[in-house]
C-alpha cells in the first residue's frame, strides 16, 4: 500500500517536473515564424524580435556565380535564425573591415516589434553602402528603429565588386541589382509572416545603397516591389555614368578581370571564370588595392534599359514619393581615409592641381581659398561637399517634376566621428555620420553596436530624424511642415526649411551644374 502510494506520488512529481521543464523550455525558445521556405526561430530582444541570416536566394556559387539569383531550397524542421550569416566577398578599403572570402552570402535580417499589432506594419528595406565593393547587412542594427516606430526593418546583403558587377554575354549583368530584386520579391512573399504589409514597403539606402535605390526607381524589374524610396548621401555622378554591356565586356573592368585571370583566350570564357577560385576572381577583379576598380552600372536592355539620368529626365521611372539628402561635409569621410592610411594632409599645391582640372577653375579657385577655410584640406572638403550637395539638389529638381521629392541636409557640425578609428580632427557632418542618427545604433563598418555619446541637442535631433523617416516610411510625407520643395536643414539647434535660392548661394551651386 505504501509502495503504491509512493509510486503514484513519484509519478505525479515526475509529471510535474516534465510540465515545468516543458514550460521553461517553451519560455526560453525564440519566436517562430513560418515563411514559404520553412520555419524560422529567431531571438527575443525585449521589445524587438530578430531573425538573422535568412537565405533569400540560393548560394551564388559554382554554376550560379554570375547568374541570376536562384530560389532557396525549402527546408524541413525549424531553421535557427539567431546569428548573422556571412558577408559577401569584399575588400578592406574601409578599416577595420577584413577581407571576406565567402561567396555564399545572399542573406537578410528581419527586425520586428515583439508586440502584436492590429494592422500589418510598414516595412523598411535597407541596402547598405560601401562603394559597391564593401559593407553588409550587418552595418546597421534595425532593432531600435523597429521598437520605436512599430515598423518591420529588413537589411539585405548583395554581391559586391567583380562578383556583383561583372557582365557576361551568356549570363547577363547587374547581378548586385538582381540580388536586391530577389530580396524584394522575398519581402513580398514573406512580409506577412513577420507582421509586415507587403503593400507598404519602403526601400532605403545610403551611398552605394542610395545608388541602388535610384536603380530600382528606373528598373522595370522592380515594378510593384515598393511604394516609397529613401536615398541618403546619394552619389549623383554614377547616375549619369553607365556603360553598355558590349562596352563593359570589351573594354571595361570585366575585360580586365578576364585577362588577368587568364581566361581571355578560353573557348568558353564564362566557364573558365567560374572555374577560378574565389581568391583568383577577387584579385583579378580589383582586389583590395582599389576602392571600386571602375565598376559601373551596365545598360543591359533588361534590368537597366537605359541611362538612369535620361530616364529620370523623361519621367520614365516608378513615380513614388522620395526622401533624399546629403551631409554638409560629405567628403570629410574620404579625407579621414587619407589620414587612416597614413597619407599626409593635402597641401596647397595638391589643392591647386585638383581645382585646375575642373571646369570654370578660376571661379572655383576664387571661392574655395585656403584663407577662407583655414587649410587646403578643409577647402578641398567643402569644395567636394558643395559639389555633392548641389548635384543632389539638381537631381531632386529633375525628379520632382514627376513625383513628390523631400530633400534634406544633415548639418550637425559636431557629429561624432569614429569611422576609420580616426577621431580627431573631426571634419563635421561627413559621409556616413547621419546613419546612427536614424537607426540609433553604432556606426557602419565599426562593429560598434551602441549609439554614439550624443549631447542632449544631438539626441533630440536623432529622435526627430527617426520620426521623419518613420513617418515617411508609413505615409510618404516626413512631416506636415516639410514641403516637397526647398531643403530641410537638420540641425541640433533646430530644423528649418531653406528655399532653393538660399541653398544655391550657400553651396555655390552655380559652379557645379552638370
Amino acid at each position: 500500500m505504501v509502495d503504491g502510494f509512493a509510486g503514484r506520488a513519484m509519478r505525479r512529481l515526475w509529471a510535474a517536473v516534465c510540465v515545468l521543464g516543458f514550460s521553461i523550455s517553451a519560455a526560453l525558445a525564440g519566436p517562430i515564424v513560418s515563411i514559404q521556405q520553412g520555419k524560422l526561430e529567431g531571438t527575443g530582444q525585449g521589445a524587438v524580435e530578430q531573425f538573422l541570416g535568412i537565405p533569400f536566394a540560393a548560394p551564388p556559387v559554382g554554376p550560379l556565380r554570375w547568374a541570376a539569383p536562384a530560389p532557396v531550397t525549402p527546408w524541413t524542421g525549424i531553421r535557427p535564425a539567431t546569428q548573422y550569416a556571412s558577408k559577401c566577398v569584399q575588400n578592406g578599403w574601409v578599416a577595420p573591415i577584413r577581407q571576406y572570402r565567402n561567396e555564399d552570402c545572399l542573406y537578410l535580417n528581419v527586425y520586428r516589434p515583439a508586440a502584436q499589432a492590429a494592422q500589418p506594419r510598414p516595412v523598411l528595406v535597407w541596402f547598405h553602402g560601401g562603394a559597391a565593393v564593401a559593407g553588409s547587412s550587418q552595418d546597421v542594427d534595425g532593432s531600435a528603429f523597429a521598437a520605436k516606430t512599430g515598423q518591420v526593418v529588413i537589411s539585405v546583403n548583395y554581391r559586391l565588386g567583380a562578383f556583383g558587377m561583372a557582365s557576361f554575354a551568356e549570363s547577363g549583368s547587374n547581378f548586385w541589382l538582381r540580388d536586391q530584386q530577389a530580396a524584394l520579391r522575398w519581402v513580398q512573399a514573406n512580409a506577412k509572416a513577420f507582421g509586415g504589409d507587403p503593400g507598404q514597403v519602403t526601400i532605403m539606402g545610403q551611398s552605394a545603397g542610395a545608388y541602388s535605390v535610384t536603380a530600382h526607381l528606373v528598373s522595370p524589374a522592380s515594378a510593384g516591389l515598393f511604394v516609397r524610396a529613401i536615398a541618403m548621401s546619394l552619389p549623383v555622378g554614377p547616375i549619369h555614368d553607365s556603360v553598355t554591356a558590349e562596352q563593359e565586356r570589351s573594354s571595361g573592368p570585366t575585360a580586365t578581370m578576364v585577362y588577368k585571370a587568364g581566361c581571355a583566350q578560353a573557348p568558353d570564357v564564362l566557364a573558365c571564370m567560374r572555374a577560378k577560385s574565389t581568391e583568383a576572381v577577387f584579385e583579378a577583379g580589383g582586389g583590395a588595392a582599389t576602392r571600386a576598380a571602375g565598376w559601373r552600372m551596365v545598360i543591359d536592355g533588361e534590368i537597366i534599359p537605359d541611362n538612369q539620368m535620361a530616364r529620370f529626365a523623361r519621367g520614365e521611372f516608378h513615380r513614388v514619393p522620395i526622401l533624399v539628402g546629403f551631409t554638409s561635409q560629405e567628403n570629410g569621410f574620404f579625407l579621414q581615409a587619407r589620414r587612416a592610411a597614413g597619407q599626409p594632409p593635402l597641401n596647397a599645391a595638391a589643392l591647386a592641381k585638383q581645382v585646375a582640372a575642373l571646369p570654370d577653375s578660376a571661379r572655383v579657385q576664387a571661392r574655395y581659398t585656403v584663407q577662407a577655410y583655414g587649410s587646403p584640406t578643409q577647402a578641398a572638403i567643402m569644395m567636394a561637399s558643395d559639389r555633392w550637395g548641389c548635384q543632389v539638389q539638381q537631381w531632386a529638381r529633375v525628379v520632382a517634376k514627376s513625383t513628390p521629392v523631400f530633400m534634406y541636409e544633415f548639418a550637425d557640425p559636431n557629429a561624432p566621428a569614429t569611422i576609420f578609428h580616426v577621431d580627431e580632427p573631426k571634419d563635421g557632418p561627413f559621409h556616413n555620420s547621419d546613419i546612427p542618427y536614424v537607426f540609433q545604433s553604432g556606426y557602419p563598418h565599426e562593429q560598434q553596436a551602441a549609439p554614439p555619446a550624443w549631447t542632449a541637442p544631438q539626441k533630440a535631433l536623432s529622435d526627430r530624424m527617426l520620426g521623419y523617416y518613420a513617418r515617411f516610411s508609413a505615409s510618404g510625407v516626413p512631416a506636415t511642415d516639410w514641403p516637397a520643395s526647398g531643403i530641410r536643414i537638420l540641425d541640433p539647434n533646430g530644423d528649418r526649411n531653406e528655399a532653393d535660392g538660399a541653398f544655391d548661394e550657400r553651396h555655390a551651386c552655380g559652379l557645379w551644374a552638370r
